[in-house]
């Protein structure tokens, strides 16, 4: 039987043969990291099952509108006589075209955040994001 000095320089060891260790980081920071992600995914996912309206529909909808007023506004330069140019005044161009920079900026800064973050937590982001996926 190993003795407790004995097994935690065992663990430190495999933890080095894994590259784990790097950043000073533990096997239980990953696992904790692990468990913070699966709980703030069923956290969304119960938010936005309490608010499907609010969390889910008008944000897709919000992002489909933006798209087409965009597209229609790249029609009116290229084609005035279709469809989607007679039915947008070029007074709705700019604000979507800025609410779809605000969302590629908000995309850039969580790429920013999450390079920038420690090993744990960046198991956590991906186990949120993939706990999210899968259910």
């Amino acid at each position: 039987m190993l003795s407790s000095k004995e097994a935690s320089e065992l663990v430190r060891k495999v933890e080095e043969e894994l590259g784990i260790y790097e950043g000073g980081y533990e096997i239980s920071d990953y696992l904790n990291g692990f468990a913070r992600g699966v709980e703030q995914a069923f956290l969304i996912l119960y938010d936005k099952l309490q608010h499907p309206i609010d969390e889910i529909i008008l944000p897709i909808g919000y992002f489909i509108n933006d798209v087409r007023i965009v597209h229609a506004c790249r029609e009116m330069g290229l084609n005035p006589d279709s469809d989607f140019a007679q039915h947008t005044s070029v007074s709705e161009c700019q604000p979507a075209i800025a609410r779809l920079k605000d969302r590629a900026e908000a995309m850039k800064e969580f790429i920013e955040h999450f390079s920038e973050a420690s090993n744990p937590k960046r198991l956590e982001i991906l186990t949120a994001m993939n706990t999210r996926a899968f259910m």
